[in-house]
């Protein structure tokens, strides 16, 4: 395992994005689990080494419970984000509990890059902050329609290709024959 000479990768995961948009495009064919592993070897040897070897999953109750094995099985520390109730709707809580770890964290003197595995306009304003601390991105949106255009700009630039640090979930397994 290689470390970047920027420090270890946060992996942050939005469960929510990432299963709905791989179910939208994949049904039942999605093969959730190979992605998964595909994109930790990825991180590890494209961008470094994992921090502390962990990921994080953040995901609502009602996801978590379909998918606990497979966070157990891949090293994914889950962070359940309860609905939360304003009058008469309930509103999701991944996305702003992602940013509140992920903005923690941007200070910690082992974390040098974060992969944020969503393509969600809502983390620009998070993603600014990275990259104002110094901390590198990548991204690894679940599919080209996910991506938002906004988040494009702050991946960082692959030294060795010359190109953005972006991995198109949907297309691993036509990129590696897996």
């Amino acid at each position: 395992m290689q470390s970047t000479k920027y420090g270890e990768v946060l992996v942050l995961i939005d469960w929510d994005n990432l299963f709905i948009c791989l179910q939208e495009r994949f049904g039942a064919e999605m093969r959730l689990e190979n992605r998964i592993q595909a994109l930790i070897e990825w991180i590890k040897s494209d961008i470094g080494e994992i921090w502390r070897e962990w990921g994080f999953v953040f995901a609502p109750d009602y996801l978590t419970i379909i998918h606990r094995d497979i966070f157990v099985r891949n090293n994914l520390r889950l962070m359940i984000c309860p609905k939360k109730q304003i009058g008469e709707m309930q509103m999701d809580t991944v996305d702003e509990t992602l940013i509140w770890f992920g903005e923690a964290m941007l200070n910690h003197p082992e974390i040098g890059f974060i992969c944020l595995v969503s393509g969600d306009a809502d983390y620009v304003k998070f993603l600014e902050k990275a990259k104002k601390a110094g901390v590198k991105i990548a991204l690894a949106p679940p599919t080209i329609n996910s991506l938002s255009r906004d988040l494009v700009g702050y991946a960082n630039i692959n030294p060795k290709t010359g190109k953005k640090i972006i991995l198109r979930l949907d297309t691993l397994f036509e990129r590696s024959n897996m």
